[in-house]
């Protein structure tokens, strides 16, 4: 099954989605490079989900550069910065193509650089022939404050919701995908500039599936935005203090917060003994957290928070996975859905009830389910009429017979 990722691979630069003019910016540093005038490196930055990486390949793709990447266990010395980007940065690959030299994600990685790694990327810059880009998600983190002056910046910002709704269209009809215009308006709206995520919320209709079940499980935007930024940091730092605030700041409640950690440290996180890590130190939280609200001594969340921040962060040994998308609390929408049900099976009780002469509980434990086998039954011998008998009779709406029967029984 396809990912995120294959929903939306830029070829050339005019597939990239928003941000024009840094478009336009990239096109001209690689126009320069290719006529052999010496630029500086580029820093792209921005927040996350807004294409900084795709629109990096579908440069390289565009003018026949090779992308030299360093993975992320190899990002941490200046010997293997040396043996692996400087023969790449002086020379072209074995089909006489430029390499284009890639450092993504810089502000977190470089946490892990030893000592010598920034001399070591100076002389690098100083001495490539070739192209070499910087990604980042903040341009002032002073981690990379080494960085600036030798750098250019090129800005990207969120996405405006008119292209990303246009690009969501695309690529559902792309990879077959029934949504209908609605549903995907309703997921760029959401997404809030973030192109990444709008396309994860796709991905979720992958296979088809009841629209309005999966709408709830995308959940609302605004929540979830802050909380993908959050696990982002959580998931992808190697430090203490970029995890500890990103929690810090999260808008999400601590308690909800765990449950979204909770969730996704499965889909995050490739090794076992980095999972059992991992919900140790969420396990030693939620004590915490007990502890502080039994004893109403609330200097302890300063624990609770490092434990469920940079203690999961440097639980991982290995480098996280990112094809998966962040998944909702099941937790938290099973029990959403069973407040709404109960809820909806109280409201049709009462409607119930001057037909039926029955108290609202007893309508409840066995007039409704009577209800919802009678319309099983019903479907399963031809009867297409149940649903509006009910409807006529009682004075039910669709959405009443709907909940009653399943929509597998309409």
């Amino acid at each position: 099954m396809e990912g995120p990722a294959t929903l939306y691979e830029p070829r050339k630069l005019a597939d990239v989605v928003g941000n024009r003019d840094s478009i336009a910016a990239m096109r001209l540093f690689a126009e320069s490079v290719n006529s052999g005038h010496k630029r500086k490196p580029i820093m792209i930055y921005g927040p996350s989900g807004t294409g900084k990486s795709a629109a990096v390949y579908a440069l390289a793709s565009e003018y026949g550069w090779e992308v030299v990447e360093l993975s992320a266990s190899e990002y941490r010395d200046s010997d293997t910065i040396e043996r692996v980007l400087f023969p790449a940065a002086m020379s072209n690959n074995v089909f006489g193509n430029r390499n284009l030299i890639l450092l993504d994600e810089i502000d977190e990685l470089a946490s892990r650089f030893d000592t010598g790694a920034a001399a070591s990327l100076a002389k690098l810059m100083n001495a490539a022939r070739n192209p070499v880009i910087f990604v980042a998600n903040d341009y002032w983190d002073r981690r990379i404050s080494f960085l600036r002056n030798a750098v250019d910046k090129i800005e990207f910002k969120k996405v405006d919701m008119v292209s990303i709704a246009s690009l969501l269209e695309r690529a559902a009809a792309a990879n077959g995908i029934d949504v209908d215009r609605d549903t995907l308006t309703a997921i760029a709206r959401r997404a809030n500039g973030d192109v990444r995520s709008a396309l994860n919320d796709l991905f979720a209709f992958v296979g088809g599936g009841d629209r309005e079940e999966i709408m709830h499980s995308i959940g609302q935007r605004d929540v979830k935005r802050d909380v993908f930024e959050t696990l982002d940091r959580i998931f992808y730092s190697n430090t203490l203090v970029a995890p500890l605030g990103a929690a810090a700041s999260c808008d999400v409640d601590k308690d909800m917060l765990m449950r979204w950690i909770e969730e996704n440290i499965a889909r995050r996180y490739r090794k076992l003994e980095d999972m059992r890590e991992a919900f140790a130190s969420l396990s030693d939280a939620t004590i915490y957290s007990s502890r502080a609200n039994v004893s109403q001594q609330y200097g302890l969340w300063r624990y609770m928070n490092a434990m469920l921040s940079s203690g999961v962060a440097l639980a991982k040994t290995d480098y996280p996975d990112s094809r998966e998308r962040y998944s909702f609390p099941r937790l938290v929408s099973d029990l959403s859905r069973a407040k709404e049900r109960k809820a909806s099976e109280l409201e049709i009780a009462e409607k119930l009830q001057g037909k039926v002469h029955a108290n609202l509980r007893e309508i409840r434990a066995t007039v409704l389910p009577l209800i919802s086998s009678m319309m099983a039954a019903a479907k399963k011998g031809g009867d297409e009429g149940a649903a509006e008998f009910l409807e006529a009779t009682y004075g039910l709406d669709r959405n009443d017979v709907k909940m009653l029967a399943g929509p597998q029984a309409l």
